[in-house]
């Protein structure tokens, strides 16, 4: 899960591989898939498929995405290699006769107008231009570019689905009482969260801040990510609401970081939570570890309806930038 920060920090990454998907958007299937992210590409869990805890084929995997009207793509967000699979379920669902809405957690709601000027120039740099990708905080463009070359090569919408960093800010701060009631209910937050979902969220954000925030400062947050969560559902479920009928298969493919994808608590849940009759599957894409050489010792397998494990893209930590950083007691000013 991307930590709910309020200054997002740029990162690097590799280019696209350009074999992974030819000129017209067609998935490749029938080629081996060659990993860029440099560690662990030995490591024994590297290119497999685990569902439910039981090890399933790539062509398994993607029937059961087929059957499913809202698949998550979960993924680590400077991993090349996450949205080069990415576009690849993407492509194969569209090979299948499936045109499903693609919705980004990297493009704040207020810029859809934007991404569309970018889609209908039908090409991925005019996109990241339209949105000021750049200027984001979000990783090079270029790792991303998989997924936007073949949306727009199959000529599938694009939405944009996260909450504006100015809405995150004021639910962080003010709480529930920053939100109109509308705007609670379409963004999930009235929807009942148990204690214990609450606390999972709570360990999370705090380990995600480095120490930096202990759980009574990281407790304004917990609604701050339940409030993207609950955007990127609502987003998908409108994206099936408007679907074009006479394509079969998913209606909307949400493109998340793992945290986001978690059927447990994540926008899978919130769909759940509103008892519709959607159906989703749920695909985290996992970096391998090492001295993890078996599933169990991720603790993974419960949370996604299915895993995919690949190379580390780097060994960098997380928490460097913010060891100079004195502690934080309670949630810093806007």
């Amino acid at each position: 899960m991307a930590a709910i920060v309020l200054a997002a920090v740029a990162c690097g990454g590799a280019p696209p591989h350009p074999k992974d998907i030819s000129k017209n958007g067609a998935s490749r299937l029938s080629e081996p898939f060659i990993f860029q992210s440099p560690l662990a590409r030995s490591h024994p869990l590297v290119g497999s498929i685990w569902a439910r805890g039981a090890r399933i084929e790539e062509s398994e995997l993607l029937e059961r995405a087929a059957a499913a009207t809202v698949v998550w793509l979960g993924e680590k967000h400077d991993n090349v290699d996450h949205h080069r699979l990415q576009s690849r379920v993407i492509a194969s669902l569209a090979d299948r006769g499936a045109c499903p809405s693609v919705v980004f957690e990297m493009i704040e709601e207020t810029q859809q107008k934007e991404l569309e000027e970018g889609e209908r120039a039908g090409r991925s740099e005019v996109v990241a231009e339209k949105v000021a990708w750049e200027k984001s905080g979000w990783p090079a463009f270029a790792t991303y570019a998989p997924i936007f070359d073949v949306a727009l090569a199959r000529h599938l919408p694009l939405v944009a689905g996260n909450v504006p960093k100015k809405t995150v800010r004021g639910i962080a701060f003010e709480g529930k009482e920053s939100l109109e009631s509308s705007e609670m209910n379409r963004l999930g937050l009235a929807l009942p969260f148990s204690d214990a979902q609450t606390d999972g969220l709570l360990d999370e954000l705090v380990a995600n801040h480095c120490g930096h925030l202990d759980k009574k400062s990281a407790g304004p947050l917990v609604l701050a990510q339940r409030a993207r969560d609950g955007a990127l559902a609502a987003h998908a479920l409108d994206s099936v609401a408007h679907a074009n009928a006479s394509c079969r298969g998913p209606k909307a493919v949400v493109i998340s970081g793992n945290g986001h994808a978690r059927i447990d608590r994540g926008g899978p849940f919130v769909v759940s939570a509103r008892k519709t009759d959607t159906s989703q599957f749920s695909i985290a894409f996992v970096e391998a570890e090492d001295g993890k050489l078996t599933l169990d010792r991720y603790e993974v397998a419960p949370l996604y309806d299915a895993v995919w494990f690949t190379p580390r893209a780097n060994d960098d930590d997380p928490c460097a930038k913010m060891k100079a950083l004195p502690k934080m007691h309670s949630a810093p000013p806007g």
